[in-house]
């Protein structure tokens, strides 16, 4: 299995970049996360958190094999 790695798109509005990033991710195992700018980062942390099946915050630099928070 290749290394986990973290994709950022971004661009105009309603262009296709939600669809294009779909179809790329069908049939591969993936974590899609839609981050809202309005949210507090420890909220959008703990909201992913969820998302990747931990507990605690901390608990997500285990997942993407880096510390998260200090």
């Amino acid at each position: 299995m290749r290394e986990p790695f973290l994709a950022v798109v971004y661009g105009r509005r309603r262009v296709g970049k939600t669809a294009l990033v779909l179809k790329f991710l069908e049939e591969r195992p993936h974590l899609y996360f839609f981050v809202n700018p309005k949210k507090p980062p420890r909220l959008l942390l703990e909201e992913c958190g969820g998302v990747a099946g931990v507990r605690q915050v901390r608990e997500l630099g285990r997942v993407f094999r880096r510390p998260l928070l200090a």
